[in-house]
């Protein structure tokens, strides 16, 4: 070893590993003496310097990398994130325009939305204007009055409703288009008349106005003045349209605890308006009444004609010239289990107002003549009398069905009618007032004098028979000019070939004075009142008992 003593490379040897073992080999062992092996960190020393360097790196690295990762899914999120919440916000309702600058794909996206809201809103805009506006008139609409009505809080205001009279008519004349430009004049001029209020079109015939209670308009001779001066012919293209207006005015205070609002309020007092024939009124709700109650009260009616709460009484009709009984009018009577007795001139308005005569008035015919047959059955063969409606007058249906029922039971009936019956459509009602009268059903003109008489409708009706109002009969012994008029009318209603019947006969006096008169018959209390069936068969026998002693 070049020299060196033999302890020294013991000593060597000593800061080495050494290892005598035997070493394997393929078909024998060899033994091996001496083995020097080099320690692993020595001879790693030199290159621990470079390692640490290099986990050093891959540590800053890593961590640049997740920062640098961090950073770009930052920036590639938060656009998104900011349009989810915005579409969040518009689902809620609320636009938010979403700010994400640059010209990138999320900014293109981003300056889409922002379109797509500026487009909404400009949609719902036109749409608001259009619900807040009249398509034919371009005037301001109900939903707009009710708007700014409710936009005044607690402050007090006056609806008022200015009504075209007879507007379908006008309409029917002139087409929707020239009506609608006519509605257009009359919102300019009540606009200017009354000082510049804002006109709306609040039904097809009526124009509101919102009137402060300090305005001088809110009371009923202002309008009235307001009505006068637009109450003047507007010239539509090369036509000249009439206007007849009439008025309706709502009270805060009066009308305070209806139900309805002040806009229905108006329209109620403008056809309350029109109906009188008044050039301005006031809403009043004790005349309005509980519209709810009255529906349910036809409710309450149609179950009572199949539970037996309606029923018909007869009264007599007194023929003054053979002295016996010769016919029967059929009233109805309702007696209702809470309501008590409801009388007929409330309930039968109510049902001419919302389409329920028709149904009654079958009900009525059909048990007049299941009462006559019972009557017939017991000897006594007598024509009923039935007040028929003017509305089934011009319904060839409820004609139709009558003429079906009568043909198939042989009933002798007679339909009572008023003259006013004929004036909504005289020639349809009198076409099937003749259809009635060739069929074998009489015809009886009912209340005659008690409104206004027209003779010419009087000669057109093809009539039976006469009934003198009871008013000029209650009164015929007060004076010589009721018994100068019930003389006229029977002297009249003969030429014309009818009989007369006189109604409201309640004195032994007036019934002589009649039948001196020439009356054909008499009915009233001083024959008698109005009675069930049973009773009024009792009634008969009796009369016939009478006759024969």
């Amino acid at each position: 070893d070049d020299g060196m003593s033999a302890d020294g490379a013991v000593h060597r040897a000593r800061d080495a590993f050494v290892v005598a073992q035997p070493i394997p080999s393929f078909g024998a062992t060899q033994q091996v003496d001496l083995l020097i092996s080099y320690p692993l960190s020595a001879a790693m020393a030199p290159y621990q310097p470079m390692l640490l360097a290099i986990l050093m790196f891959s540590v800053f690295g890593a961590g640049l990398l997740v920062i640098s990762g961090g950073i770009v899914a930052k920036s590639l999120t938060r656009p998104i994130w900011q349009l989810d919440q915005a579409v969040q916000a518009l689902a809620a309702g609320d636009r938010k325009p979403v700010d994400v600058p640059g010209g990138d794909e999320f900014g293109r996206l981003a300056q889409s939305f922002n379109m797509m809201l500026g487009d909404l809103e400009a949609r719902e805009a036109a749409i608001v204007q259009m619900s807040r506006e009249d398509a034919e008139t371009r005037l301001a609409n109900r939903r707009a009055m009710n708007d700014d009505l409710q936009a005044l809080g607690e402050e007090t205001a006056h609806v008022a409703g200015i009504r075209v009279m007879r507007f379908r008519h006008v309409r029917a004349a002139i087409g929707h288009t020239a009506a609608a430009q006519a509605l257009v004049v009359l919102a300019e001029r009540v606009s200017a008349f009354t000082d510049g209020a804002v006109p709306y079109r609040i039904s097809a015939a009526d124009i509101g106005l919102i009137l402060p209670a300090s305005s001088p308009f809110a009371n009923l001779e202002a309008l009235r003045r307001v009505v006068v001066a637009c109450s003047q012919p507007a010239t539509i293209g090369d036509a000249s349209v009439d206007l007849l207006l009439c008025c309706g005015l709502t009270d805060p205070d009066a009308g305070r605890g209806a139900p309805i609002g002040q806009i229905d309020q108006a329209v109620v007092a403008a056809d309350f308006a029109e109906k009188h024939q008044t050039q301005a009124a006031k809403f009043d709700l004790k005349e309005y009444g509980n519209p709810a109650a009255t529906l349910s009260l036809m409710s309450e009616m149609l179950t009572a004609m199949t539970e037996g709460g309606l029923e018909l009484h007869y009264q007599p009709k007194y023929c003054l010239t053979e002295s016996h009984v010769c016919g029967f009018e059929a009233l109805i009577r309702w007696h209702h289990p809470v309501r008590g007795r409801i009388f007929p001139d409330h309930f039968i308005p109510i049902a001419e107002e919302t389409g329920h005569i028709r149904q009654l008035t079958e009900w009525v015919v059909s048990r007049a003549i299941e009462d006559q047959q019972m009557l017939k059955a017991q000897g006594f063969d007598l024509p009923i009398s039935v007040n028929v409606s003017g509305r089934q007058l011009n319904e060839d249906s409820f004609a139709l069905w009558a003429l079906g029922k009568v043909k198939s039971s042989g009933a002798r009936l007679c339909f009572e009618i008023t003259e006013t019956a004929v004036i909504n459509d005289p020639e349809k009602a009198l076409r099937i007032i003749n259809l009635f009268r060739n069929s074998g059903i009489g015809i009886s003109i009912d209340d005659y004098g008690a409104g206004l008489s027209s003779l010419s409708y009087l000669k057109q009706i093809p009539a039976n028979e006469l009934k003198i109002d009871k008013s000029f009969i209650l009164s015929m012994t007060n004076g010589q000019s009721d018994q100068l008029m019930i003389q006229s009318t029977i002297d009249l209603a003969h030429a014309m070939g009818m009989s007369v019947v006189a109604e409201g006969v309640e004195t032994e006096h007036a019934m002589a004075l009649l039948k001196v008169m020439g009356a054909d018959s008499a009915q009233g209390y001083f024959i008698s009142k109005p009675q069930p069936i049973d009773a009024m068969l009792d009634f008969l026998r009796t009369e016939e008992e009478r006759a024969c002693a």
